[in-house]
């Protein structure tokens, strides 16, 4: 399915701007194609031809958080989010996968011992200081604009990784509900690719 076919939702949109207050991502940046009626008008130039399928497209396809809030607050309803999704899945069928993209997910997720070893060395790597001069040196463009930005986001990795300071095994849920499952419900969890125990709390079972 391509979203030529959804035309008739896209068109829907009557570029009133109420979307905008709602919107998260347009508040943080201001600008008009991180908002729903620009990526509406977005979609509607895609089908028309007007736009042509390009790299250019995915920030405003992919920084969409899909949270379903410009919907709230549109009038006519036009179910962004759904659309965004699709258009994603044409992005993707039409100009490809990223570098970045293709490694993680061809081989990297699918193999939880690569992942671990990837984790490792990225921590590693991190706090000794040789991604930033690789960052510095243009390196990480290789693998797209979004690792050269996500690599000055953190400061520093903890040395162990939490599955080495906390026990492995099962841990058994002592509320009335678990969150997956009926109480005294196991849950396993492997955790040994995480880097941090920051989260901890989060996910205690219970």
């Amino acid at each position: 399915m391509t979203i030529s076919e959804n035309y008739d939702e896209i068109a829907r949109c009557n570029r009133c701007g109420f979307c905008q207050v709602a919107c998260p991502i347009f508040r943080a940046t201001g600008h008009e194609a991180g908002v729903a009626r620009g990526r509406m008008a977005l979609l509607r130039g895609l089908v028309e031809e007007r736009i042509a399928w390009d790299e250019d497209l995915k920030e405003p396809l992919f920084n969409c958080l899909l949270c379903g809030a410009c919907t709230a607050n549109c009038f006519p309803a036009v179910a962004t989010a759904d659309l965004i999704q699709k258009a994603r899945g044409e992005y993707l069928d039409r100009v490809g996968r990223s570098r970045l993209h293709r490694l993680l997910f061809r081989r990297l997720l699918p193999y939880p011992k690569r992942l671990r070893l990837a984790a490792r060395a990225a921590a590693t790597a991190k706090n000794r200081g040789l991604t930033k001069l690789a960052r510095v040196l243009g390196l990480l463009r290789i693998f797209g604009r979004d690792l050269a930005r996500a690599e000055g986001i953190v400061d520093r990795f903890p040395d162990r990784t939490f599955r080495q300071q906390a026990l492995a095994g099962e841990e058994k849920g002592t509320g009335p509900i678990c969150r997956n499952g009926p109480k005294g419900a196991a849950h396993k969890l492997d955790l040994s690719p995480f880097p941090s125990v920051e989260g901890a709390g989060d996910l205690r079972i219970g």
